[in-house]
């Protein structure tokens, strides 16, 4: 306290927004570290996203203890998208979690657009709310893009970019967690 007591408001919240932001990097390195416990087997982590093709492909009917219950056509995709799908899958005791594929011309516009649900949400977050950020990266270390997560929000989210292509997650905690750490893009 002795330290903070000549900083003012302005120090105090500096130094519990840093020690929030640890925190939520910790928690992005949790997120993308994957499970090894379980049936599942030791998790790969992510690869890089496919560089041609459609997003329709990449689907796939089971991600980690969620099933795909059906894809549909994005209804308006975002300025710029490409190609798109929602897909909808359920999980343990018939939760549902969401799932959108946003691809886009450039790796840069992905990046972006991910960059905007930072900087749009950082401001706005309430009380017992989190976001955070940090790297994806495939299981040999290269970075192929950025996760932001929003927890505490009801339902959770999770946006990334890989490549060329974005996702979104949403679900209830701890389940959007626990997709997104299984996909495998």
């Amino acid at each position: 306290m002795k330290v903070l007591g000549g900083c003012g408001v302005a120090g105090c919240v500096g130094a519990v927004f840093a020690a929030l932001m640890v925190v939520g990097l910790i928690m992005v390195l949790v997120v993308m570290s994957g499970s090894s416990g379980g049936g599942g087997g030791p998790s790969a982590g992510p690869g890089e996203a496919p560089s041609s093709g459609s997003v329709r492909d990449i689907v796939r009917t089971q991600v980690g203890a969620y099933t795909l219950i059906g894809t549909a056509p994005l209804d308006q995709a975002p300025a710029g998208v490409v190609d798109s799908i929602v897909a909808q899958y359920s999980g343990p005791g018939g939760v549902r979690i969401g799932h959108v594929l946003l691809v886009y011309p450039s790796e840069a516009i992905a990046a972006d657009r991910v960059e905007n649900v930072w900087n749009g949400s950082i401001s706005k977050l309430k009380p017992g709310q989190k976001i955070s950020r940090g790297d994806l990266t495939t299981s040999s270390g290269v970075k192929v893009g950025t996760v932001v997560a929003l927890t505490g929000v009801n339902p959770d989210e999770f946006y990334w970019n890989n490549r060329k292509l974005a996702v979104i997650v949403t679900g209830p905690a701890p389940h959007a967690k626990a997709f997104a750490t299984s996909t495998p893009y």
